[in-house]
Order: C-alpha cells, then sequence, then structure tokens
C-alpha cells in the first residue's frame, strides 16, 4: 500500500491520501486510526468531531 506524501496537520492528526487505493486516511503520530474517507474534506470532519471544542 503506497502513500503519498500529501498530507495536512489538523489538531496533530495527519491526514493522507492513499495512493493505492485514492481514498483519504487519517493518522494519529504515524498510527493509521478510524476509517478511509471518500474525500478529504470528509476525513477533517472526522476530526472536528474528535475535538470536545467543537461539538
Amino acid at each position: 500500500m503506497e502513500e503519498t506524501h500529501l498530507a495536512e496537520n489538523l489538531y496533530g492528526y495527519a491526514v493522507r491520501r492513499n495512493a493505492a487505493t485514492g481514498r483519504w486516511e487519517v493518522f494519529w503520530k504515524e498510527k493509521k486510526i478510524g476509517e478511509d474517507f471518500a474525500s478529504q474534506a470528509e476525513a477533517e470532519e472526522w476530526i472536528d468531531d474528535q475535538m470536545p471544542l467543537n461539538r
């Protein structure tokens, strides 16, 4: 599973696009967490939902 180096950090989470699947993944401390997302915006929304101040 090859990943691109396209990544954005948000609240310490890294959002990366998986080159093999084309889906977006969320990483915390270089460990994949959660599910795969169809878009970067969905992944970032999931991260926002994890933040208590954003609820």
